[in-house]
């Protein structure tokens, strides 16, 4: 049996005792930008999502910045009931990057085979830590909706400050989680050689 542990402080996945590579500190630049600001209203967002789905988000004390963010959300979620929708979700608050379908296709490939860090109890799954037992790598996808199916399908849902959202599907899973996997050996070298910066 392997203990699988997450530090959301740091952001660090270990499997008995050993770091695994996350999701996005494979991804072939830097895919947070060095940008504080940016990071902080990511973090905000994508708590203020996850707290709203478990119905345990205060509107009332919200910072009035992240109102239209939620707004985007919950017309998202109301256009999105009996249509059906079911995969991995990445939320995101700020513009495309072009590496978002590698992102998005690894965190299917850890939906659909990783090991979660606790068995979920109801959908959607929210924020869970999952590993790779076959990749070695680690990662926490937003929102999981496949009820004991395969996840087909991946997208990257874009909230915009306007309180408008954009849904983006990801496409050519199998081609991008491919390259992601050369990223991911490519980072494993430059750690194993002591050339990894980040």
């Amino acid at each position: 049996m392997h203990e699988f542990t997450f530090d959301p402080e740091g952001h660090v996945y270990k499997v008995n005792g050993v770091s695994l590579p996350s999701v996005t500190s494979v991804l072939p630049y830097n895919y947070r930008g060095n940008n504080e600001a940016a990071m902080l209203k990511g973090t905000y967002v994508h708590d203020m999502c996850r707290l709203y789905l478990e119905d345990n988000l205060d509107e009332e004390s919200l910072d009035p910045a992240l109102i239209p963010y939620l707004d985007a959300f919950k017309k998202f979620l109301n256009d999105s009931k009996g249509m059906g929708i079911t995969g991995v979700f990445d939320i995101k608050s700020g513009a495309k990057t072009p590496c978002v379908e590698l992102q998005v296709s690894a965190y299917i490939e850890l939906a659909n085979n990783g090991v979660p860090m606790e068995a979920p109890k109801a959908m959607p799954v929210l924020e869970m830590p999952f590993y790779s037992p076959i990749h070695n790598f680690a990662g926490t996808p937003d929102i999981i909706i496949i009820d004991r199916k395969p996840a087909t399908e991946g997208f990257a849902l874009y909230l915009k400050d306007n309180g408008r959202y954009n849904l983006s599907p990801i496409k050519d899973i199998r081609r991008n989680l491919e390259t992601f996997l050369c990223f991911l050996r490519t980072k494993r070298w430059l750690m194993e050689k002591n050339l990894d910066t980040r």
